[in-house]
């Protein structure tokens, strides 16, 4: 009871039994919450949501309190019972999931309101989300995981995700600028490709669901064909979508900027340095890039991510990461935790030492022209 709210890191070391004189330090990191309030959140189309009924991921969970409102994430990679934690306080605790659309019922069991009056209290409710009408709903997009350097492999995601309540199946054409690049592979099977496309499928696709195309490469070309600040321009296009319910999200244009020497450790975002007014009201794309550099590997990971008061927290969303992690939102921060990572160092594996996070957040509705 007498400990603060925060995180903390206790030291220890690891010695040899043959000589206790050799020993390897390290530092075991512990999230302190003194309430905490977890469950599951599921879906199922019938609206009566069981025991076997898939864990959803990727789905925002809000937590109103008499001391300001908490943010996090469901994840499966929470714990193999529950797969969401969000901090909680000492009276009135009521949870939401803020962005889940209106074609869509939201029941919590025991209440999704709860009060709690004890000092490091845990208390359970679980979310059962069914559909109330029928609306198909596809979002497309097309991600940079890595910088693009001159001469060098550069490796991206593609994102198909259903937002809406009925199941979907399509394909999405990727195309690119041949005389800049040539494709090199991907995580993903083609089921058709040309000199500067690519086009993958997608079956059965469930609301709340992602499909997902990790590690399309591509060998960017040597100056003096392609210079650090070029710009590299990529589409993303949806096809087979009927009657789709938001048009507009059903294309994505990338625009990357090559550059030369990088540091592995950066934050970024895809919309470049200015935005202009009109386009306050659409999405910024972040990506955060870590990497081991050390000499072992990385048992666990943990990111601190400040968000700018000029940013709007109740938008945020993660939409792609390199390894399952916890996100706990707190005051203006952003904290991601891979836990049980075991990131390999450079010297060891240089491609698997690296990690990332792509989310995307919109700037504030009171933002003015001139604000950072």
């Amino acid at each position: 009871n007498t400990m603060s709210e925060g995180v903390y890191y206790i030291k220890y070391q690891v010695c040899s039994n043959i000589d206790p004189t050799v020993c390897s330090a390290n530092y075991a990191r512990f999230y302190f919450m003194k309430n905490k309030i977890e469950g599951k959140i599921k879906y199922e189309a019938s609206g009566n949501c069981l025991s076997t009924s898939p864990n959803q991921s990727n789905i925002k969970i809000k937590n109103s309190t008499n001391f300001g409102d908490f943010y996090t994430y469901s994840n499966s990679a929470y714990s193999s019972v529950d797969n969401y934690l969000i901090k909680g306080e000492t009276g009135s605790n009521s949870l939401t999931l803020p962005d889940v659309p209106n074609y869509f019922d939201v029941t919590a069991s025991p209440a999704n309101t709860t009060n709690m009056t004890l000092p490091c209290e845990t208390q359970n409710i679980d979310f059962c989300i069914s559909a109330n009408a029928s609306v198909n709903d596809l979002e497309v997009l097309f991600l940079p995981t890595t910088v693009a350097r001159p001469g060098f492999e550069s490796k991206y995601v593609a994102i198909i995700k259903n937002l809406g309540s009925t199941t979907l199946s399509g394909s999405v054409t990727i195309s690119f600028d041949n005389s800049k690049m040539t494709y090199l592979s991907s995580g993903g099977t083609l089921s058709g490709s040309s000199s500067n496309s690519l086009t993958y499928d997608f079956n059965n696709l469930n609301p709340f669901s992602n499909s997902t195309i990790p590690d399309i490469k591509f060998q960017i070309f040597t100056p003096p064909t392609v210079n650090q600040n070029d710009i590299l321009t990529f589409n993303a296009i949806l096809s087979n979508v009927v009657s789709d319910y938001t048009p507009s999200n059903n294309n994505y244009t990338l625009n990357q900027i090559v550059v030369n020497s990088y540091d592995p450790n950066d934050v970024s975002v895809f919309e470049g340095e200015t935005i202009h007014y009109d386009e306050v009201n659409n999405y910024l794309h972040y990506r955060i890039r870590f990497q081991n550099t050390g000499t072992a590997s990385a048992v666990s990971v943990y990111l601190q991510n400040q968000i700018d008061n000029n940013l709007d927290l109740n938008t945020l969303q993660v939409l792609s990461s390199s390894h399952e992690n916890l996100l706990i939102v707190k005051d203006n921060t952003a904290e991601f935790l891979f836990n049980e990572i075991y990131l390999p160092s450079n010297t060891t594996n240089e491609e698997l030492s690296n990690g990332y996070i792509i989310y995307r957040i919109k700037p504030k509705t009171n933002v003015v022209v001139g604000d950072i």
